[in-house]
């Protein structure tokens, strides 16, 4: 026979709900069951589950989001800086080349003038 943990937001009064009828199920035939006593639970906890999580989860990802949209922002901005300094120390290198390239070409210039 399968058997199914309990697993989620249950109150204890449910919790012990659901542990008797999860013994009619298992030991009677389901006619025995009470459906009403089944949907109490299952609405109960569809409820509770919605309510209460459903309620932490929006604002949690709501805030998340918010963290994420800011942190992305920030990101991209620091981005920005990185690549601007990038072309900065780019261009001074360069120049730094065309320097010793004007260096190298006018002791050359001079060693043939000797």
């Amino acid at each position: 026979m399968e058997t199914h943990k309990l697993s989620g937001y249950f109150p204890q009064e449910d919790r012990n709900r659901l542990s008797d009828l999860h013994e009619y199920f298992k030991e009677e035939s389901i006619e025995n069951v009470s459906i009403n006593d089944a949907l109490k639970v299952c609405v109960n906890h569809t409820y509770e589950t919605f309510h209460v999580f459903g309620k932490i989860d929006i604002v949690h990802l709501k805030n998340e989001n918010d963290e994420l949209k800011n942190e992305n922002s920030e990101l991209k901005k620091r981005v920005r800086e990185l690549e601007l300094k990038e072309k900065e120390n780019t261009k001074v290198i360069q120049t730094g080349i065309v320097g010793l390239m004007n260096c190298i070409d006018l002791l050359s210039k001079s060693r043939q003038s000797l």
